[in-house]
């Protein structure tokens, strides 16, 4: 097979023992041979480096990073480390609970090698839960829009991490927020975007991925109300929302205020009262100090007495004023 340039798969790991054999297996099954797979360890407890060291004495072409105290714990720090130590022109991130295709990579690859101008490939995604062959969401991700990535900023589509084949010299300097607990691929997708609005982006009309569902993820902890990662989400929308706002991209500014509404609600109806008073405290409207009493007022009657009270009409004001986050995530 011809080479077409060396491809840098990039996996953060953190006790994933019970998914990580399937996840490298299909990396090993790949029809597209020029890659090396950088795993990068957080500091798993588990059966996760005997897994791993099995692999890489099988193949070479996977090798294993240990995320040093240096790096803040999570994934984005070992992602952020696996860039700096991988070699290839191509770099594709992926996530050690899910399963590569056999021909993903030879699929993207040829697919930018023959566009020549494209900054990167992106292609659908199947979601999967406990078997792989229990597929519950098909994901595709074809968009008319001449700049895909508007039509993921407005919700159209969805880029989870693994559906991009990036070249390296489009992410440039770009890298994870390691103090993001939720949304860290839309606040990396954003940056690289921010660096480049024109960028070239190529749809792959194949199935690349299958993404795992289970309870112990990122977005089964937002919806359970984990406060840090809410606040992600509220930190990152409103960057999305200011910035199209600005420019005058009215679809994904709108989607983006509707997300951070939807992010607010939910702190508001999860979060411990005074951590709820905390985030008031720190968001800005139109440049001044936000306090809402009467917003308050139901946030304790709830505490109090556990019902609900309309909290709808009240966030219904949020949508006519500007948010502005005014917290540090780390």
């Amino acid at each position: 097979m011809i080479s077409l340039g060396l491809i840098s798969i990039i996996i953060p790991v953190f006790n994933r023992a019970k998914y990580l054999k399937e996840c490298l297996e299909s990396v090993l099954c790949q029809d597209y041979v020029h890659w090396e797979c950088i795993i990068v360890d957080d500091g798993s407890t588990d059966r996760s480096i005997e897994i791993i060291n099995t692999y890489i004495s099988k193949d070479s072409r996977f090798q294993l990073y240990c995320r040093s105290s240096d790096y803040k714990k999570g994934a984005n720090s070992c992602r952020n480390i696996g860039l700096e130590c991988s070699n290839g022109e191509y770099v594709y991130f992926f996530d050690s609970d899910d399963i590569m295709l056999a021909d993903a990579l030879r699929n993207a690859i040829n697919s930018l090698v023959q566009s020549k101008s494209s900054d990167l490939a992106f292609f659908n995604y199947q979601v999967f839960f406990r078997h792989k062959s229990n597929i519950i969401i098909n994901q595709n991700n074809k968009t008319e829009n001449p700049n895909p990535f508007l039509s993921y900023f407005s919700g159209e589509i969805n880029l989870a991490t693994p559906a991009i084949l990036w070249k390296r010299s489009t992410i440039g300097d770009v890298r994870f927020n390691p103090c993001l607990k939720k949304s860290q691929e839309l606040d990396f997708h954003f940056q690289v975007f921010k660096s480049n609005p024109k960028i070239s982006m190529l749809f792959v009309n194949q199935i690349g991925f299958l993404v795992r569902k289970h309870e112990d993820s990122i977005v089964g902890n937002y919806f359970g109300g984990n406060f840090k990662s809410l606040l992600s989400e509220l930190y990152v929308r409103n960057q999305l929302f200011d910035y199209f706002q600005k420019h005058d991209c009215n679809s994904c500014s709108t989607y983006n205020q509707k997300a951070l509404k939807s992010c607010l609600f939910t702190l508001m109806t999860t979060s411990h009262f005074f951590r709820f008073l905390w985030i008031l405290s720190t968001l800005y409207v139109d440049g001044r100090k936000y306090f809402d009493f009467p917003l308050i007022v139901y946030k304790m009657v709830k505490v109090l007495s556990k019902r609900d009270y309309r909290f709808n009409q009240r966030l219904k004001l949020l949508s006519e004023r500007k948010v502005e986050v005014n917290f540090k995530l780390c």
